[in-house]
């Protein structure tokens, strides 16, 4: 079996019951294209074909190699496997060209090409069929196919049975691509919920998106880092810091580190002192980039170690980063960091990170996290 376009890379069907006087074939088709069929050994005297898992108005074409000279007789009906009733019985008639077979697709026509030793049909459903059932409501659609050839006749066919169809050929380019989101978005997706087999832990949802200085020629503005539903706008280069408590998901601090300086020196320093002296032991940080073009050179942070991190954290000019750590020891196992070093791929992530856990020196269960405040630019507004 061969699709139209690619007769030269044929796909070889083996029947699923084998060693049964008859065989049962189930090849995945792309729908609205043509196939070509020939045998391997003798011709099958009868063929029947079934659209499962077609949805009405659904086609394909078919072309079906049989020795010259074959006689046909083909009918379909819909079978009913449950009761194995058969109803709507129709004949096909001849036509007498391909032409007049593709003119009239509504009609129950097929077309023997006696030069070429091809059957050309249009297989299409044309009833409903309920969720995900093979058949359709009424039962399963099908066309049986009965030739009659002569033994002496050969059944070899050339490739290619068909004039290239419209949907044959290569699709057409995507000339235009949707906009990207420039904040986030209240209403896509699916609800997101923490599953856990603890029914009485308390979780905090966080969210981070970062951009490049690329994502943002693009049209995208503001870097975010979401907290349950509260969101913190930053329109400004640089990084920027939010500080929760591990044990209520409070907002203990948030900052905005520039990026642009005369040294290296000066732009780590400045991001080492405030990890180092400002954020206090057993708090949960995150941490999103935006536009860090004007750092001097590509950057690397060591103080991320004390939030968490493996290693040093390198940052690049041309890309971005998004990071979710924990001052305190142990090391939670949320703890993550995501970069991107330059293009437009964006630095973001998403968590529910467990609070009033033992481990981060809480006295009792969380109280649940406190609404944070919105930030829009570098002005902090309490949520409403």
């Amino acid at each position: 079996m061969a699709r139209n376009r690619y007769p030269s890379h044929p796909l070889t069907l083996q029947g699923v019951n084998r060693g049964a006087p008859y065989q049962q074939y189930q090849p995945v088709v792309m729908l609205q294209q043509a196939y070509s069929v020939q045998w391997h050994g003798g011709t099958p005297e009868e063929v029947i074909l079934y659209p499962i898992n077609f949805n009405r108005g659904d086609w394909i074409q078919l072309a079906l190699c049989y020795p010259r000279g074959t006689m046909f007789k083909i009918v379909s009906d819909i079978y009913q496997r449950e009761s194995g009733r058969v109803q709507g019985v129709a004949q096909y008639d001849p036509a007498a060209t391909l032409a007049i077979l593709q003119e009239n697709l509504d009609r129950k026509l097929y077309h023997y090409d006696n030069e070429t030793g091809y059957l050309l049909l249009h297989l299409q459903a044309h009833h409903l069929r309920q969720g995900h059932s093979y058949c359709s409501e009424q039962g399963c659609e099908r066309v049986k196919i009965l030739a009659s050839t002569s033994p002496l006749a050969p059944g070899i066919c050339q490739p290619r049975p068909l004039p290239e169809h419209e949907s044959d050929r290569d699709p057409p380019r995507r000339l235009w691509a949707p906009q990207r989101l420039a904040t986030p978005c209240p209403q896509c997706g699916a609800p997101q919920v923490a599953v856990s087999s603890s029914p009485h832990q308390q979780y905090v949802r966080v969210q981070v998106l970062s951009l490049s200085s690329a994502n943002i020629q693009q049209g995208l503005k503001s870097a975010f880092i979401k907290v349950n539903e509260e969101v913190l706008l930053f329109g400004t280069r640089g990084l920027f810091f939010v500080v929760l408590d591990p044990c209520t998901g409070e907002l203990r601090d948030r900052r905005h580190l520039e990026t642009f300086s005369a040294s290296v020196h000066q732009v780590t320093s400045s991001v080492d002192s405030y990890i180092i002296s400002a954020i206090k032991e057993r708090s949960i940080v995150l941490v999103c980039s935006r536009d860090v073009a004007d750092l001097p050179r590509d950057s690397k942070f060591s103080s991320f170690i004390k939030l968490g991190s493996v290693k040093p954290i390198a940052l690049n000019r041309k890309g971005s980063l998004a990071f979710l750590g924990y001052r305190g020891l142990p090391v939670p196992p949320w703890v993550t960091t995501v970069t991107r070093l330059s293009g437009d791929e964006l630095a973001t992530l998403q968590h529910y990170v467990p609070l009033g856990l033992g481990v981060y020196g809480c006295s009792g269960q969380g109280l649940g996290p406190q609404r944070a405040g919105v930030l829009q630019g570098d002005l902090l507004t309490p949520g409403a």
